[in-house]
């Protein structure tokens, strides 16, 4: 019985973290060229950052806080997002994301930058970064953020396929995601990667059990 209790303990132990989550939104644009994240320098961030809208960004991000507007030269790592794009993180130690209006964007073009995730204690697993499409007028995201469930229950929009993206280093099986439509409840497997579901507009997302704290990523590729 002592084995027992001391596994478990050991299990809530490493499960058991606090986090902070990040749910941000700016304009970007020729007149608003430049929008700061700061997330703080002791900790990791798992999430995502959005490109919504029709400019190009150039994201610089940052591992120490920098002090004034312009980060030193050479200092960071910079990537171009696209527009439609998202940059997708797990486990990254960042103190800040600098999003800045790229010079050759045509006259007139903009974008909403958002970036959803969490704050969380750097984990002893390899950190990811990776950019992947994302077109807003057409997909319909419904919860980015990082654990091993959700904070609440969903409501699909539309008709269409329920994507769900679990970023981990493991591979598999992974958990599981319970959906209801009325008196009917179904419940799926989920592996890492990309999984996808048929849905109808009214679905409920009612729970989500994962086997280890990851990246989680949901989204709906609506069918007009």
């Amino acid at each position: 019985m002592g084995e027992v209790f001391k596994e478990v303990k050991e299990k809530f132990e490493r499960y058991k973290f606090d986090v902070v989550y990040v749910d941000k939104e700016y304009p970007v644009s020729s007149t608003n060229p430049q929008a700061f994240f700061g997330l703080g320098e002791r900790n990791a961030f798992s999430g995502l950052l959005i490109n919504e809208g029709q400019a190009t960004l150039d994201v610089i991000l940052l591992k120490h806080s920098h002090q004034g507007v312009v980060p030193i030269p050479g200092e960071g790592t910079g990537i171009k997002l696209s527009a439609g794009q998202i940059l997708k993180f797990y486990n990254v130690p960042l103190a800040e994301i600098i999003t800045n209006y790229d010079s050759s964007n045509v006259s007139g073009v903009s974008s909403n930058v958002k970036l959803k995730g969490t704050i969380h204690p750097l984990f002893e697993t390899p950190s990811q970064i990776s950019i992947e499409n994302f077109q807003p007028n057409e997909n319909y995201l419904i919860y980015s953020g990082f654990g091993t469930s959700l904070p609440q229950s969903y409501v699909v929009p539309a008709n269409g396929y329920l994507v769900v993206d679990i970023t981990n280093t493991t591979t598999g099986n992974i958990g599981q995601i319970t959906l209801s439509f009325g008196t009917i409840t179904m419940t799926f497997n989920l592996q890492t990667g990309e999984n996808k579901i048929p849905v109808i507009a009214g679905t409920q997302i009612t729970s989500l059990s994962l086997t280890s704290p990851s990246a989680i990523l949901i989204y709906e590729e609506v069918i007009e």
